[in-house]
């Protein structure tokens, strides 16, 4: 048996662990299934383009609860993405280098787009076809979880409360923080639904 994990079964399994923490989050611990991760991870929407917005981002509502929620966002997921090489060592030991994706890529790498910048471009062109608000979670190589958008001025007033950093119009902080600071209720309330 392969007990090696490929990427797309990795981000399956993120996605699918993501909509349990959002379902739980949105029934208030009651639930864990009032999400799911959207079948074909959203490329059903960009690649046959449907009518219907459930269709586009990683994670759809599986029950009328969480439609408010879904009908207002597109929620984008990432997990992993590192790039890693083997290196040997003067001393000959072999070692694998990790090299994370961040903020800095922009100021101090070659890459013309960041890895974070080509996830948000993918994550706001699919909202804006699906006419919602954009939401990127993703999750490094054994880090926690974070949440961009860039309707941050939209927010409650209690997300000032997480430790966040803004990168032109986009916002960041951890997930947990931000489920843990902000009710599905007050999110509703400040968009508007």
């Amino acid at each position: 048996m392969n007990t090696k994990v490929n990427g797309s079964r990795k981000g399956r399994n993120y996605e699918r662990d993501i909509a349990k923490d959002l379902s739980l989050w949105w029934s208030n611990g009651k639930r864990n299934d009032v999400f799911y991760h959207t079948h074909g991870s959203g490329s059903i929407g960009t690649r046959r383009n449907p009518v219907s917005k459930n269709y586009y981002g990683d994670i759809m509502s599986i029950d009328a609860e969480g439609e408010p929620f879904t009908n207002l966002f597109n929620l984008e997921l990432k997990c992993g993405y590192e790039k890693r090489r083997k290196v040997e060592l003067k001393s000959g030991k072999k070692i694998v280098l990790i090299t994370r994706y961040d903020l800095l890529d922009k100021l101090d790498s070659k890459q013309a787009v960041t890895v974070i910048e080509d996830f948000w471009i993918q994550c706001s062109l699919d909202a804006k076809k699906s006419k919602r608000e954009p939401i990127l979670i993703f999750q490094r190589h054994r880090r926690n979880s974070l949440i961009c958008c860039n309707c941050i001025s939209k927010l409650p007033v209690q997300y000032k409360a997480c430790p966040r950093i803004t990168f032109g119009n986009l916002s960041f902080t951890s997930l947990n923080c931000f489920c843990e600071t902000i009710t599905p209720q007050m999110l509703i309330k400040s968009f508007g639904s």
